[in-house]
């Protein structure tokens, strides 16, 4: 009796499962790009509080105005901070471009991401004063496909805080 010999090959079922593990495997991609996106988000509104928070800091300490001004370049948000320095040697409370002294980040946001500061003018100038009172309040908030925990700052004359974005009220809820 002749044997017949069966040649190599996959069954149904091995193809099946294969198929299976490639779909799991392309689901977690998807949502590591997605934790990726909140995260580099979420890492942007933090710098900026952060740098928010050392321009008071630099104030009061070298008992000097300064400001933080926001621009929008080809649709994404920018900031620069000055410190008053003109006139020599103390300044006058007034942000003169060119003349001032540029102190903190010549920094803009990654294409993915995109800032809007609430109810005000582009460019946005931000003043701090010399005993660190802001002139006004606003918000900013970080636009993400997918929104970090943190995504806006909101401050007052007295205060600079991180909160979570409320869409509904289209307000900063300080965390």
């Amino acid at each position: 009796m002749a044997r017949v010999s069966r040649r190599g090959g996959f069954t149904l079922v091995e193809l099946l499962v294969v198929i299976a593990i490639m779909a799991i495997v392309a689901v977690i991609g998807f949502s590591m790009d997605g934790w990726e996106n909140r995260s580099q988000a979420e890492s942007k509104v933090q710098q900026v509080y952060s740098d928010l928070m050392n321009a008071r800091e630099r104030a009061i300490t070298q008992k000097r105005w300064v400001f933080v001004i926001f621009a929008k370049n080809n649709n994404v948000y920018g900031y620069n901070i000055y410190l008053d320095t003109s006139p020599v040697p103390d300044g006058d409370g007034a942000y003169e471009a060119g003349q001032d002294t540029r102190v903190g980040p010549n920094w803009n946001l990654p294409g993915q991401i995109a800032m809007r500061v609430n109810n005000k003018q582009d460019p946005f100038q931000l003043n701090i004063s010399p005993n660190g009172i802001l002139n006004g309040t606003g918000t900013i908030y970080m636009q993400s496909s997918t929104p970090p925990q943190l995504n806006c700052i909101a401050w007052s004359t007295t205060d600079i805080s991180l909160g979570t974005w409320d869409t509904n009220k289209n307000v900063c809820n300080p965390d």
